[in-house]
């Protein structure tokens, strides 16, 4: 892979609407990510079915005020819904955990969500470059049950259920980054919430954790070293959590995980690659991902392996280590 360079863009997370129900876990999400994605409704009906469904649609709006252009409100809009019923309809037999978890895949994946988020910005607003938009999880358990995350050594395993996206041909390779980073030990959610929102928009903050990003994206290409990685993500992770320890007077720890797609001239089963087998350090595995397309299950450019080349996703540990 010589020769090739990493485009390096802002990295943005899409969730579901029950990701500002719990405002310390979104507080935690602010700061893994340069903008975070949430539904809301498109307009008065739909406002009114959220508020039936218990939603809070309107702790949305004040969250997005508060949160000084970290979150970035984006109508959950008719097509939308209809491209979720329709990878619900094909993965509702896995269990009622993937239906929350299948919005942000929604989001990153669906040109038209793109649409809708390109109209959220003023024109000046946007960013230079599309960013990459992550399916964001709340948990590893919704993640897992939604991507099928598999360790490469299990890729012959047959699935459990022949169904799309259960079957071999629907399985591709990703590399699981996973790391440690520090947040605000702070008791009440909402001052948790603005001081993650205050250290999101510190210029310092956010240059650490380019650091961490650019790290990652630099494993998007085939020609990277498992020790070296894991000697700089090491210091990186570090310098990260100095400026979270510099910033707030407690902190305390989470693990995060990441997953992106296959890199250049990685086949779509693990076999053949250098560091296929098992876990190749502390931080770096591969894994088999199940990455669902959106629209016509049997149109081959729509194929999950090929879904890989356009969708990451991201996952942070539920409650923080103890």
């Amino acid at each position: 892979m010589a020769g090739m360079t990493v485009d390096r863009r802002q990295r943005w997370a899409a969730f579901s609407v029950r990701a500002h129900r719990d405002i310390g876990s979104l507080a935690s999400d602010v700061l893994l990510y340069d903008r975070i994605i949430l539904p809301v409704p498109e307009d008065d009906p739909e406002h009114e079915r959220w508020v039936r469904s218990g939603w809070d649609p309107d702790a949305i709006a004040l969250r997005t005020v508060q949160a000084a252009g970290v979150i970035i409100p984006v109508p959950w809009t008719a097509q939308l819904r209809a491209e979720w019923q329709s990878s619900w309809d094909q993965l509702q037999q896995l269990g009622r955990e993937v239906a929350f978890g299948l919005t942000g895949r929604i989001y990153a994946a669906s040109p038209a969500a793109w649409n809708e988020i390109v109209a959220s910005f003023e024109p000046d607003e946007l960013p230079e470059r599309k960013p990459f938009i992550l399916a964001g999880y709340q948990s590893e358990d919704e993640a897992k049950a939604e991507l099928g995350i598999l360790p490469t050594d299990d890729a012959s395993s047959p699935p459990k259920v022949a169904v799309q996206g259960n079957r071999p041909v629907d399985q591709a390779v990703a590399l699981h980054v996973r790391r440690i980073v520090e947040e605000p030990a702070v008791r009440d959610p909402e001052e948790a919430f603005l001081t993650a929102i205050s250290l999101a928009t510190s210029p310092v903050f956010q240059q650490a954790r380019r650091r961490l990003f650019d790290l990652e994206d630099d494993l998007y290409l085939d020609d990277w070293d498992p020790a070296e990685v894991e000697e700089k993500l090491a210091g990186l992770e570090e310098e990260y959590r100095d400026v979270v320890r510099a910033a707030c007077r407690q902190t305390r720890r989470r693990r995060v995980a990441t997953l992106l797609p296959k890199a250049a001239g990685w086949a779509t089963v693990a076999a053949g690659h250098p560091h296929a087998k098992g876990v190749v350090s502390t931080s770096l595995s591969l894994v088999i991902g199940r990455f669902v397309p959106l629209g016509n299950p049997y149109d081959p450019a729509q194929h999950p392996a090929a879904a890989m080349a356009m969708i990451r996703a991201a996952y942070r540990q539920r409650e923080p280590i103890s």
